[in-house]
């Protein structure tokens, strides 16, 4: 499972676990939020590094739209954020997730 760093007021960082996908990173940044921090399933969730991640490199994500880069995700609607729910979802196919 990914290791989630909560800097308050600066949003939380997914850290690196091996080999990790755009999903992993947002699996864990759902759980997270719904989990960890006790968000409504409809908080939108925001990327705030830009991709490309580098190898080794964890994610920063947050709530302000300001502060929002491309998701990573590949998208039929594009966008800069998905809800807390949707990002959880990935947990179904993440190899991270403890659910």
């Amino acid at each position: 499972m990914n290791v989630v760093a909560n800097a308050p007021g600066e949003g939380f960082t997914v850290d690196w676990a091996g080999a990790s996908g755009a999903s992993d990173f947002w699996c864990a940044a759902g759980e997270f939020a719904i989990r960890g921090l006790g968000l409504p399933t409809g908080t939108r969730l925001y990327r705030y590094s830009a991709p490309p991640r580098r190898s080794g490199e964890g994610i920063a994500f947050g709530l302000d739209p300001a502060r929002g880069q491309p998701t990573g995700l590949l998208r039929v609607a594009g966008g800069q954020s998905v809800t807390a729910a949707y990002a959880r979802r990935f947990c179904e196919f993440s190899r991270f997730s403890d659910r």
